[in-house]
């Protein structure tokens, strides 16, 4: 794909997620960071809660794309833990993206939303099957990508993200890849090309490194996107 100089904002930027992949990016867009807290090397940052819509709108102003990361990550989360930053700000965030005019909605959805199904191969297609409140707000999340999507024309691509991990972390304390495993270099190439790919009104894939059986439907990324993971986590131990 042809690197081009995209403005894109990017929520949750301070994070695990964020940092990875703005690193894997290097200069490939003009970013703009949103979190909580004070990111001090970056360039244009907003630092603010989700739950402010204005700061919110404020940062869709003039975006070409969004990376919506920001979210509590807890399985363990209470609903009123989650009800700020993974419902209300992420109806905040599609919502600011629609009046702002934003071109693409890249959505941090999450593999958990399949968990229930086990070790069962699981496509795109198939109704969700959560295991905890946290997994429903990022049901939540992906369907309220389709509503804007298909009915205010906010293109969305929903990435189901697997177990996130450095691999040199994990080989440096002896780990396995974590399961359905994704690496920075990976996830940071599938953001990318779900940005810039045309022609896509809305879409769910699942964001995975190579496994050795894989048991999530990689094909539709190939597809859509032309996403061919390039790490393996049978080379950390797992698959």
């Amino acid at each position: 794909m042809a690197a081009q100089r995209r403005k894109v904002l990017i929520t949750g930027a301070a994070g695990r997620i964020g940092t990875a992949v703005r690193e894997q990016w290097g200069e490939r867009y003009q970013l703009r960071l949103f979190d909580r807290v004070p990111i001090p090397e970056a360039e244009e940052v907003i630092t603010a809660d989700l739950t402010d819509f204005e700061a919110v709108r404020r940062a869709c102003e003039g975006m070409d794309a969004v990376l919506h990361l920001a979210a509590n990550p807890s399985a363990q989360a209470t609903f009123e833990e989650l009800l700020g930053p993974n419902i209300i700000g992420t109806y905040n965030v599609f919502e600011a993206a629609r009046q702002a005019g934003v071109r693409r909605m890249v959505f941090a959805s999450t593999n958990r939303v399949v968990e229930g199904y086990g070790s069962t191969y699981v496509t795109v297609d198939l109704p969700p099957r959560p295991r905890a409140l946290y997994d429903v707000t990022k049901i939540f999340g992906e369907a309220l990508g389709r509503y804007y999507a298909e009915f205010h024309g906010l293109s969305t691509v929903a990435v189901r993200i697997g177990g996130f991990q450095r691999p040199e972390w994990l080989r440096a304390r002896g780990r396995s890849a974590p399961p359905q495993w994704v690496s920075p270099r990976d996830l940071a190439d599938l953001f990318a090309r779900a940005i810039e790919v045309e022609g896509i009104t809305f879409a769910i894939v699942f964001g995975l490194s190579r496994q050795g059986a894989s048991i999530r439907d990689l094909e539709t990324g190939r597809r859509l996107l032309g996403y061919e993971p390039q790490d393996d986590a049978r080379e950390l131990g797992a698959g």
